[in-house]
């Protein structure tokens, strides 16, 4: 984490430098924002400009906080630089609060534009956050469940990176627990989403269980007073942590998870099934020739040549 924070510090000091492979960077400002990007995006680098002010000014009425700042984004033309300064190839986009700074793969974000928006409110909701919740520490799974409750998506992992697996963990009852989800999530791939799903199903079951309004006044104290986010959340339900936990995991039904399992297999399923028909067939076709082929060897030894 360290050492990304330092590449990322080199490269918004001289991103106006060619770098990598002959890649400049050029700049586009608003009043917002500032972004960074490769000649060849300068027309995502617009589309993201137009929506960060809507975008902007509709997760601040959510929070009813303000946002002084002028974050910088930048573009990265391919996944190859965009892993130099991210951790984990199955994401899209990550924030940096510290610099107030955002960085996209572009490469990849343009092949789902349709999750541009959601991608980009997703970062601003980690920006804000952390602007305004400076002295508790943050715990990664409730800044990863808010980013997404508030974008309506995981915004950050790529689309592609996998099936949901939170209904396969209920069955199972292999979650993971959270306080190993405080200051990091997993590399590896499936662990990796089914952390992401635990983060948005646990605070959406949090805000369940008080209410929207009550909700973000626990954020309002949480920012005036900085006190420990599980503290706040003990306060605001009325029990210990480890019990609403325990609550959250007990309201998955088994009989739902495997309907909901199912759904999502179902594809694969059905191609099984059909795979064995096929199967099945064969072997019926090949027992009925077999069948044809004795009786007509029966039927050629009855006759006798005269």
């Amino acid at each position: 984490m360290v050492i990304r924070q330092i590449f990322v510090s080199l490269f918004v000091m001289f991103c106006m430098i060619p770098i990598a492979d002959g890649i400049t960077y050029q700049t586009l400002q608003s009043n917002h924002v500032t972004i960074q990007y490769p000649i060849l995006f300068k027309s995502m680098a617009i589309n993201v400009s137009t929506a960060f002010s809507s975008i902007l000014s509709d997760v601040l009425n959510s929070f009813n906080w303000e946002y002084p700042e002028k974050p910088t984004i930048i573009l990265t033309p391919n996944s190859d630089e965009f892993m130099k300064y991210a951790d984990n190839p199955f994401i899209v986009a990550f924030a940096m609060p510290h610099y107030q700074l955002i960085m996209i793969d572009s490469s990849k974000l343009i092949k789902q534009p349709y999750e541009f928006e959601t991608t980009l409110r997703h970062e601003l909701c980690h920006l804000i956050l952390h602007y305004h919740i400076q002295h508790t520490h943050i715990p990664r799974w409730f800044d990863e469940g808010i980013a997404q409750w508030m974008s309506k998506g995981i915004g950050e992992l790529i689309s592609n990176a996998g099936q949901s697996r939170i209904y396969q963990a209920s069955i199972s009852n292999q979650f993971i627990p959270f306080d190993k989800l405080s200051y990091d999530f997993p590399k590896h791939q499936k662990e990796l989403i089914l952390a992401y799903e635990q983060s948005q199903s646990f605070l959406e079951y949090i805000i369940g269980l008080c209410g929207q309004e009550q909700f973000y006044e626990m954020l309002n104290q949480i920012r005036i007073k900085q006190i420990p986010i599980k503290i706040a959340i003990e306060n605001m339900i009325g029990y210990s942590f480890h019990r609403i936990e325990q609550d959250w995991r007990c309201s998955f039904s088994p009989i739902s998870s495997w309907v909901l399992l199912i759904i999502q297999n179902l594809y694969e399923i059905l191609f099984v099934i059909t795979a064995c028909l096929c199967v099945l067939g064969f072997f019926k076709l090949r027992q009925r020739k077999k069948m044809i082929w004795d009786d007509d060897d029966d039927l050629m030894s009855d006759v006798h040549i005269i």
